[in-house]
């Protein structure tokens, strides 16, 4: 069994950009600001076409990089979603919603965000937040949660795992998606004489 440490003795916990109005007058680096939206249930960060701001110099210190794990950090009652950065992402940082957690070496992200989006990390999450209808999870109280810490051969399985089965998860909803497609286009076809739909199967149309 892997010992378990608190998480702010292995990372960096920073919380997130407090809200910058438009129209400010502000002329400085351009950034997109990621928020809550933006972290699938996989795992991932992936952007829903944001305009990117000009921000002053000073939000440098917010901007995330590749390997930065990033936990919502308020919201309505529920799970708490949590992405993984990866090095494609444009300059971004993470808007006051979101929870910076930079990983010491050794400590592999993507061990962080399975734990996290596991029944037993949720459920620590969600004891660690506070508040009623909305809910809100501070830097300090994630930084007490304890998490496994297995060698470092252990977390490469750990990863390799969840590479596959995050990758069959996402194969399987694009079908669902492309079966519904097909579905309601079928219907609407024989509801109002749009063209016939094709659907893709196995290859063959």
């Amino acid at each position: 069994m892997s010992k378990r440490v608190p998480l702010n003795t292995i990372s960096e916990l920073a919380s997130g950009l407090p809200q910058v109005r438009e129209g400010s007058g502000l002329a400085g680096p351009s950034f997109v600001v990621l928020g809550p939206r933006d972290l699938t249930e996989e795992g991932r960060v992936e952007l829903h076409d944001e305009e990117p701001l000009h921000l002053p110099h000073s939000v440098e210190r917010y901007k995330v990089r590749a390997g930065d794990v990033l936990v919502q950090s308020r919201g309505a009652a529920g799970a708490l979603r949590v992405g993984l950065v990866n090095g494609e992402l444009r300059p971004a940082i993470n808007s006051s919603n979101l929870i910076r957690v930079r990983p010491q070496p050794g400590y592999l992200p993507e061990v962080l965000v399975a734990f996290l989006l596991s029944s037993t990390g949720q459920k620590e999450l969600q004891r660690r937040a506070v508040g009623t209808s909305t809910r809100a999870l501070s830097a300090e109280d994630l930084g007490t949660l304890e998490v496994p810490l297995p060698d470092l051969e252990t977390q490469k399985r750990i990863v390799s795992l969840w590479e596959v089965v995050n990758r069959a998860y996402s194969e399987a909803v694009k079908a669902a998606e492309e079966r519904r497609a097909f579905g309601v286009g079928f219907v609407e076809h024989l509801l109002g004489g749009t063209p016939l739909p094709t659907f893709d199967f196995g290859g063959r149309r």
